[in-house]
């Protein structure tokens, strides 16, 4: 019952958007906070929120699904306006994830992944789905852990690649990793045909990142989100330090898939000296380090247990052990 009522008032207070507007939004956000690492899932909220130009930004995200408190609580997606948008609750039914999820899919046979941190450990695990996984996910499995289920998006190429943007206000670290094993060996499991930044090294490699319009493309990103978090969050949330998964399809479109470390700027009031110029005036507003320390680079997943570790294994001299 105590958990029913918390998923009551969690959805409450992320609601929709109600008659009262721009002071609905900012109550709601109020409630979910962003800093962390692993999964930043709150994210998707303050993108999908409107700021006071009712207006949003234009990033394409895959169809996301927040599960809380074992059950699929928002879903998330791009629009064919490029607008960030949220499902209704009617469309959360198992059926038509599982229809949305498998129409269309081509290529690979992955046809989704679940990222999930667990609260006392601090462990993040994700899994990797092709059908019949992820028909058994649906329907089967009890979901112990809060998390996100995210469609896979085929990458460019016949290995999955992943690109990882490090941003602070002064500079964009970009880094690109690709996976060792064709997306359609299936003498490998899904896991060690899929994972990049999010598994253990041996599985992948470090690439080059070419020219300039993806670094470009990548800055243009973060700063949307950077801008919009702050908007919709009437100057609270000012991120000041980031790492965003993004992911190119074969039509050359950047995809923001997920955030693996946030921090927020802190400030605090600082008056002036006596005798100065200010003195008496408006205080200063002194910027402060986060709490937790800078963003975390090392956003290795393990496995679930549920998932049976038959990797196969990898002989000295072509690629290390597993």
């Amino acid at each position: 019952a105590d958990g029913a009522a918390a998923q009551q008032q969690l959805l409450g207070a992320a609601g929709g958007r109600s008659a009262g507007g721009v002071m609905a939004t900012a109550f709601s956000l109020s409630n979910l906070p962003l800093e962390g690492d692993g999964v930043v899932e709150n994210l998707f909220h303050y993108l999908w929120c409107k700021d006071e130009l009712d207006e949003g930004p234009c990033i394409n995200i895959p169809d996301t699904i927040i599960y809380k408190f074992r059950s699929p609580a928002y879903w998330y997606f791009t629009s064919k306006s490029g607008q960030i948008k949220r499902k209704s609750r009617y469309n959360l039914a198992n059926i038509r994830i599982e229809e949305a999820f498998t129409r269309k899919v081509v290529g690979s046979d992955v046809v989704a992944y679940y990222l999930s941190t667990n609260a006392e450990t601090g462990v993040t695990t994700i899994e990797y789905f092709d059908r019949a996984s992820f028909r058994d996910f649906l329907y089967n499995r009890e979901k112990v852990d809060n998390g996100i289920l995210q469609k896979f998006v085929e990458p460019r190429g016949t290995h999955n690649v992943m690109i990882r943007g490090v941003w602070s206000p002064k500079i964009l670290l970009l880094e690109r990793r690709e996976n060792l094993r064709s997306l359609s060996d299936t003498k490998y499991s899904l896991y060690e045909r899929a994972v990049t930044y999010d598994g253990a090294e041996h599985f992948s490699r470090a690439a080059p990142v070419r020219g300039s319009i993806l670094p470009i493309s990548v800055q243009e990103v973060c700063k949307s989100v950077v801008t919009h978090v702050s908007e919709v969050s009437f100057r609270k949330c000012n991120i000041s330090r980031m790492a965003l998964n993004f992911k190119v399809d074969g039509e050359d479109r950047i995809w923001l898939l997920w955030c693996t470390s946030l921090r927020l700027e802190r400030t605090v009031a600082v008056r002036s000296p006596a005798g100065s110029p200010s003195h008496g005036l408006v205080p200063l507003r002194q910027k402060l380090s986060s709490k937790q320390g800078p963003v975390s680079l090392f956003p290795h997943c393990q496995v679930p247990e549920s998932v049976q570790k038959a990797f196969r294994s990898v002989k000295p001299g072509r690629g290390g052990a597993p």
